[in-house]
This record gives structure tokens, C-alpha cells and sequence, in this order.
């Protein structure tokens, strides 16, 4: 009786293949992700070099590594994830705003719609004369920490076993 059904085996094993590969969540790069972005990241000093990173509102995490090339730091948690874009839509950034006071070392937060460069609001701060908008501050602050969490997975199983 068991033989007579042995053929549906790799019938089945392929559908399970099918079925497990369409559950896996898309990766998408940032310049072809259509849909809400946070970009942030430090900038300036003495080397001038700037560091910049991606989160999509999948969860996606990437940092650039070139103006074309992007590198996949993480997946971050869907409640994480949308706490961070409702946070961002509380502050009050639009078209009108244009908050661009960058210091020998800077510090920025964009939003962007989709991949289209004309729909991103960004603001740069870092000199001390012009203080940010009112939770600008907070967010970047706690973006940059969950980056550093991630870049330190060591430390972050010191502070729990704490």
C-alpha cells in the first residue's frame, strides 16, 4: 500500500520548496524599494568621511558603502520597525522645512517616499548656534544605538546576563 503512494514524494517535497520560497520575505535594495525610507548617519571630522544607513519600512537595514552600493546589516523587527516611522511622522518635517546647519562633525535624518529623489525632507544638524527640531535628536540617537547593537553582539549578551 506504501508503494503505491511513493511516487508523490518528491512531488510533495518540491511543493513544500515552492511554498517555503514565496513565505521568505523580498530583499529589496534602497534604490529600487518603493516604499517609505529612513535615512541617517554621521558625517565630517577630521577625515570628513560619512557613514550612512537605510531603514525600509520591511525592516530592512542597510549601510552604504558606495553612492550605488549598499551592504544588508540587518532585518529589524516589524513593532521595532514601526515604531521608528511613527516616531518620524510625529516630528514635524515637510517640503517647507529646510533645517540645513551642519558643524565640523554632523549628524542627519531623512525621510524619503519611495526611491524618488523629490520626495525626501532631510535636515543636518551639528552646529551648536541651531538646535533641531523638537525629537530629531532622540530618533537618530536611537537608530545609531541600534546599529551599534547589532555591530556589537558580544556586548549586548554581557548587558543581559547582567
Amino acid at each position: 500500500m506504501l508503494m503505491k503512494y511513493m511516487y508523490l514524494m518528491p512531488l510533495f517535497a518540491i511543493l513544500v520548496a515552492v511554498f517555503y520560497s514565496s513565505c521568505t520575505a523580498k530583499k529589496h535594495l534602497p534604490t529600487e524599494y518603493k516604499k517609505k525610507q529612513l535615512i541617517f548617519g554621521t558625517g565630517g571630522g577630521f577625515t570628513g568621511a560619512v557613514t550612512t544607513y537605510v531603514l525600509q519600512e520591511n525592516g530592512q537595514l542597510f549601510q552604504t558603502v558606495s553612492d550605488t552600493s549598499y551592504k544588508e546589516v540587518s532585518v529589524l523587527p516589524k513593532d521595532s520597525t514601526k515604531i521608528y516611522f511613527a516616531q518620524m511622522d510625529t516630528i514635524p518635517i515637510s517640503d517647507s522645512l529646510e533645517f540645513t546647519h551642519p558643524g565640523n562633525m554632523y549628524y542627519f535624518l531623512e525621510k524619503k517616499e519611495g526611491y524618488a529623489d523629490d520626495k525626501s525632507n532631510r535636515i543636518t544638524w551639528g552646529d551648536g548656534q541651531h538646535e533641531p527640531p523638537a525629537g530629531i535628536k532622540e530618533l537618530h540617537t536611537s537608530l545609531i544605538q541600534i546599529v551599534r547593537d547589532l555591530n556589537n553582539p558580544r556586548q549586548n549578551n554581557n548587558t543581559e546576563s547582567k
